[in-house]
């Protein structure tokens, strides 16, 4: 099993909080008041602009290789229902991440 995941960058705010923003994703960022809250809106963020992205026909930028200080942001699995009553859309999204879906049917034992 794989996980899609993008990098993101953790920095601490002059206020304390952690302000998160994507390396891929210009326009998401997001925060939080520690680390395992700014996380969790990371990862909801994320989310988010997919979401709107894939209900917009648009290109998912590919995911690039984590550089040092930087931390990966896994894709939330609520994503997937939402957008599965297209398959189309999924196999386009998954064709601009490198990958493709495989279906095989085989006989009953």
């Amino acid at each position: 099993m794989f996980a899609f995941t993008y990098p993101a960058k953790f920095t601490a705010g002059t206020d304390g909080r952690i302000l998160v923003e994507f390396v891929d994703l210009p326009r998401v960022a997001t925060d939080g008041k520690d680390v395992s809250e700014a996380f969790a809106e990371a990862m909801d963020a994320l989310g988010a602009d997919l979401s709107i992205r894939l209900s917009r026909r648009e290109e998912i930028p590919v995911p690039s290789a984590a550089k040092r200080r930087q931390r990966l942001v896994p894709v939330p699995l609520w994503i997937a229902p939402k957008h599965a009553t297209k398959a189309e859309r999924i196999q386009a999204a998954l064709a601009l991440l490198g990958k493709q879906i495989t279906v095989e049917v085989r006989d009953a034992a």
